[in-house]
């Protein structure tokens, strides 16, 4: 059996490549010199995360994702901390693919009469795990939920697997070219250039140059870099810079809390990293995001700090800080 990959480079390039069942480390570092010519001054990376190929142990446990249409990102190893690979309008322009595609992808899937759990229409509609939308419904609230195929039922958890919903080859691969794309801009080691480029910081310092278009800028904010507000530090310039937003804070009163007390008027989802904002209530949150139910004290599942403590208006295990270790990463060695 033989299994084919794909090799996607910084502009989008695709080199198609043909791999051995069974294969090797050696085997596979054979063809990307074969395809790639020097291999030394690159990276791959495979569903977010950095293929091991100065670890035989760690690959030879990577290399079973490694199956039939599987897409690996090839970066460019750069000086000064950075790597170059995809873009930010790329990534406009998968969405803007997607958009366009959508109203035709749907056209051919199979639908029955039903109402329509967003709009109350008695119409054709397709079914979305437990429940049913329409045509016209389908496609803001694909967008809403970010892409994902969330079902549309408040009490149901799931999310359907795109490459099983929908029929045709040719939208299967814009969603799939889509969502490696998000899940690779999701590590706190990259971020995307206003340029197009997308950078991988080895050093975790804010202040780098892109070596596309040579803007100087904040990694972790992307804004462009100023001496006189910005300081050159780990995970954050000091400028309002996101990462250290999503895990600092402003204690505020919480609502109808015996004793007083005080809760964070922000958090960051444990889960998705999604920040979200004390809703005036309890102090369990649900994500917008992932749907995620936490405590805004201590971290921990609604379920879980229910159970120990049993205390939705009261002080659990106090108030634990989250710190930049806890956002996932591509380089995670």
């Amino acid at each position: 059996m033989v299994i084919s990959i794909s090799l996607q480079n910084n502009v989008g390039k695709v080199t198609s490549a043909m791999l051995p069942d069974s294969f090797k480390m050696d085997e596979f570092t054979k063809m990307l010199s074969e395809k790639l010519g020097d291999i030394e001054g690159h990276r791959f990376v495979m569903d977010g995360k950095q293929l091991r190929l100065n670890d035989e142990q760690t690959f030879n446990q990577q290399k079973e994702q490694i199956t039939n249409g599987k897409v690996i990102f090839v970066l460019d190893r750069l000086p000064g901390g950075t790597d170059t690979v995809v873009n930010e309008p790329y990534i406009s322009k998968s969405i803007d693919l997607i958009m366009s595609a959508l109203p035709f992808e749907l056209l051919s899937m199979f639908k029955t009469d039903g109402i329509c759990t967003a709009c109350r229409d008695n119409t054709q509609c397709l079914t979305l795990c437990c429940t049913q939308v329409c045509e016209d419904c389908f496609p803001k609230y694909f967008k809403s939920k970010h892409f994902k195929l969330k079902c549309m039922n408040p009490t149901c958890t799931k999310t359907l697997n795109s490459q099983d919903y929908f029929r045709t080859q040719k939208f299967q691969n814009l969603m799939s070219d889509f969502e490696g794309k998000q899940q690779l801009i999701q590590n706190i080691d990259c971020q995307i250039c206003r340029c197009g480029a997308l950078m991988i910081n080895d050093k975790m310092y804010s202040q780098q140059e892109c070596q596309k278009c040579k803007r100087r800028l904040c990694f972790f904010c992307n804004k462009d870099w100023d001496e006189s507000k910005m300081k050159n530090m780990l995970y954050t310039c000091k400028n309002n810079c996101d990462y250290e937003a999503k895990i600092t804070y402003e204690l505020v009163p919480m609502k109808d809390s015996n004793p007083p007390m005080q809760i964070p008027n922000r958090r960051c989802c444990p889960k998705c990293f999604n920040t979200g904002a004390y809703g005036g209530v309890c102090k369990y949150h649900k994500c917008t995001s992932c749907g995620y139910d936490f405590c805004f004290i201590c971290l921990e599942s609604k379920e879980d700090c229910n159970k120990k403590f049993a205390k939705p208006y009261g002080s659990c295990q106090g108030l634990k800080e989250a710190g930049y270790n806890i956002f996932p990463k591509i380089n995670d060695s």
